[in-house]
């Protein structure tokens, strides 16, 4: 379980990491784009509009001061909520999801369908940024902490879960990518996920790891985490998004990291490469090697991820039982977990 901190020890933690990303990054020229966890607060798990509580809205404050090396378009809506939509010139757009306001975990906000409430107020926020994007044809990268779904367990209050998953659906030929962490496992999920993003040029490294999948029946639009064979129940025909969520750099399993190609003229991604280490064999040797785990180019046959290349990629992974039985290995960055908790809880 997280554990309760003091305010000070809370921009303590934000203030090391920016040091290390300052010192490790020219912010001149990449950006970094961060976004909110349940981890980010105080009181785990819990925050609110800055409108509704003073403490949440000193945590933006601060965190806005915090990230001002990194040149983001912070508005009121960050100011507010910690949310923020930032468009890369010749590039795609980035939407911070403040996806706190959507865990069923937070109990201090009530699900989407009350009106004025956080969720409510981001869902209408999100909408406004995805037909704003597609109007101007941008494509978009949506990243958050806390995926919609782990394999088939909702981590979304029930009214915030449908209401993003049909944002998901309407705007599916808008979002090309959905990044998003939390859960320590790098699965699928056709619909799509990720957490903290990072993108330079043709690159996006993403710490998390896993996929689901969006898919259209009947004009009905459903999330399905993919961790075995069986949830694949689905016709691919339909699959209208994927959400990637990728693995962490902290050791519940053996840390990994992505880093994702993507097309510079339209912001579809081209794949990823993902890098690992095995801890126990660091351990021995008294120093951290990293290596290549595997490209998704070299693993599934697919070069381009747009809906054909998702596609394609659901096919092998329903019809190749060894492609399945890998990817079942990358989950995990090639270590067997005890539970499957979430684990940054």
């Amino acid at each position: 379980m997280g554990q309760n901190r003091t305010y000070s020890e809370l921009l303590d933690e934000h203030r090391y990491v920016m040091s290390i990303f300052s010192a490790t990054f020219n912010l001149q020229t990449i950006k970094l784009f961060p976004t909110i966890g349940n981890l980010d607060t105080p009181i785990h798990d819990d925050i609110d509009l800055a409108s509704n509580d003073v403490n949440s809205g000193n945590i933006f404050r601060e965190l806005k001061s915090l990230w001002n090396p990194l040149g983001l378009n912070l508005t009121e809506s960050f100011s507010n909520g910690g949310m923020f939509v930032h468009s890369i010139p010749n590039g795609p757009t980035i939407v911070s999801v403040n996806s706190m306001y959507f865990f069923t975990k937070n109990t201090w906000i009530p699900d989407c369908n009350q009106t004025g409430s956080a969720g409510a107020v981001e869902m209408i926020w999100l909408d406004t940024q995805l037909a704003s994007a597609a109007a101007n044809n941008k494509s978009v990268y949506i990243i958050s902490h806390v995926p919609p779904i782990k394999n088939t367990k909702q981590l979304y209050k029930p009214q915030c879960y449908e209401a993003y998953v049909n944002l998901l659906g309407k705007y599916s030929n808008t979002i090309a990518a959905h990044l998003t962490g939390h859960t320590n496992g790098k699965q699928i999920e056709e619909a799509f996920h990720v957490g903290v993003v990072f993108s330079w040029l043709k690159y996006v490294l993403s710490l998390e790891d896993h996929l689901a999948v969006l898919h259209n029946t009947n004009g009905t639009f459903a999330l399905q985490g993919i961790s075995k064979r069986s949830h694949m129940a689905f016709n691919i025909n339909e699959i209208s998004n994927v959400l990637t969520n990728s693995p962490s750099i902290i050791p519940v399993n053996n840390p990994g990291f992505r880093i994702y190609k993507y097309d510079t003229t339209d912001g579809t991604l081209l794949g990823w490469d993902q890098y690992w280490t095995d801890l126990d064999q660091d351990n021995v040797q008294g120093n951290v090697t990293w290596s290549k785990e595997y490209s998704t180019s070299a693993l599934y046959g697919v070069d381009r991820l747009d809906r054909a290349g998702w596609h394609q990629l659901m096919q092998r992974l329903l019809t190749n039982k060894k492609t399945f039985s890998m990817y079942k290995t990358y989950i995990n960055v090639q270590h067997q977990p005890s539970s499957d908790g979430e684990a940054d809880e």
